[in-house]
């Protein structure tokens, strides 16, 4: 082996070698996305106007799936007469499975979750705001759950907002096993409305994602002793490319 080899091999031996070979994968089986949102209504002069936005996403990769929305409503008015309401609402459903690549049924595979949400809402003189977030129905929290053996693997919920603000994240293991379908339901509504004089805004964020394996450490801190080893090395290899620059 040639010093230079012989380098590479104690570079690789101190920063880690390849990762570990993923573990069975995700395949997509089912997505259904329902939106109802207001148009924007109303008009700028006298101020009684209103308006509501709504997005949802979803994906199913080999080794990750996620959910991410974003959805708002707000009214403005100044005019006694006025009356609006605002809402916009998601109901949203993600089923895939957990598929073997070389794994015997029923092996448990790792899975980890991060969940983030964000819910605000706030309200003045006549108006109201309300920001909601829960599973299917909305009364009920949002659930992650393992089929066909119906086991809830993560819930949070359900969270109904007025003048405040709920804002989480988390992460945390789970266990699924191959064969597994796993299932994703969530509702998020954003509801503002206005009868006289007022103002109201809500907005709602949600995101979700699971990865296939353990949820990764911190990157260690190299201690003195392998640094010094590092450098050991690297010096001994850049006098050997001198000589030969020399010779």
């Amino acid at each position: 082996m040639t010093r230079y080899a012989a380098a590479v091999t104690v570079l690789v031996a101190l920063i880690g070698g390849p990762g570990l070979a993923r573990a069975a994968h995700f395949e997509k089986l089912d997505e259904q996305i329902t939106k109802e949102v207001s148009p924007g209504l109303g008009q700028q002069v006298p101020v009684c106007t209103g308006d509501a936005s709504l997005v949802a996403s979803t994906f199913v990769d080999p080794d990750r799936a996620g959910v991410t929305s974003r959805s708002s409503a707000s009214v403005a008015s100044n005019q006694m007469d006025c009356m609006l309401s605002e809402p916009a609402s998601l109901t949203l459903t993600l089923m895939f499975t957990v598929v073997a690549d070389s794994e015997a049924p029923g092996t448990e595979v790792p899975l980890c979750l991060r969940e983030a949400h964000s819910l605000t809402a706030s309200d003045s003189g006549e108006a109201t705001a309300i920001a909601e977030f829960g599973g299917d129905p909305i009364t009920g929290p949002f659930e992650i759950v393992r089929l066909p053996a119906n086991e809830v693997l993560y819930s949070t919920g359900p969270f109904a907002v007025t003048n405040d603000s709920e804002i989480a994240s988390v992460r945390r293991l789970l266990t699924a096993r191959i064969g597994d379908t796993i299932q994703i339901q969530l509702r998020t509504i954003a509801f503002a409305q206005v009868f006289g004089v007022g103002t109201g805004n809500t907005d709602i964020d949600t995101d979700l994602l699971l990865r296939i394996g353990p949820c990764a450490a911190p990157a260690p801190v190299m201690s003195h002793g392998p640094l010094a080893a590092l450098a050991l090395v690297l010096g001994g290899l850049g006098a050997v490319l001198l000589r030969r620059r020399r010779s």
